[in-house]
């Protein structure tokens, strides 16, 4: 799950947060085989017309959630100014495929980071280690 907070306005010129439908994502996983990871631009360019996307514009502080385990989604690419946004991504310690396994810091920072957070706080940062 993603958790989106637009800081600036988003209009569809500055690169909104887009997926594509629920109907339409199924369809796309049955025509590839798809089971996880990334997909090119290029790729979906060719099994879906850009006007398939749903867009999600807003003012400073929208706030967006999506279940993005089960839809293609993406940023559509700005074309007249930058789009800044804040992200939270939640993933269950039980995911049978792990896309996103790696931490941005080091383990020792992250050791330094954690010193004065309580036991479920240190799970959440080390998730990894808690995997069933």
């Amino acid at each position: 799950m993603k958790i989106i907070i637009y800081v600036n306005d988003v209009s569809e010129s500055q690169g909104p947060f887009q997926y594509i439908p629920i109907s339409f994502t199924e369809n796309i996983v049955q025509y590839l085989k798809y089971n996880y990871g990334y997909i090119s631009n290029q790729t979906m360019q060719g099994i879906i017309s850009p006007d398939n996307y749903k867009s999600c514009i807003g003012s400073a502080g929208t706030v967006i959630f999506a279940g993005t385990g089960s839809i293609f989604h993406r940023g559509k690419p700005p074309e007249t100014s930058d789009r800044f946004t804040i992200f939270f991504d939640y993933t269950s310690r039980r995911k049978r495929e792990l896309f996103y396994i790696n931490n941005t810091l080091p383990h020792q920072d992250l050791l330094q980071l954690s010193q004065n957070l309580n036991m479920r706080q240190k799970q959440s940062l080390f998730w990894q280690d808690y995997l069933s």
